[in-house]
């Protein structure tokens, strides 16, 4: 009985571990995406200024 009890505390332990780690997770990704973005967004920027700026000495 004691060893059942003892194996469901670990299995609600790492239950509640890997739903903290998970909520980590989604956070990491949630911003680490957001920086991502940002920066595949000023990428992109830059290069729409090139070309503009080609386009204006070609003009």
């Amino acid at each position: 009985q004691r060893l059942f009890q003892k194996w469901s505390e670990s299995k609600l332990y790492l239950l509640r571990n890997s739903f903290t780690l998970f909520r980590l997770v989604i956070c990491f990704g949630y911003y680490g995406q957001d920086e991502v973005s940002k920066t595949i967004g000023y990428d992109a920027e830059a290069k729409l200024a090139e070309a503009s700026k080609r386009q204006v000495i070609r003009d």
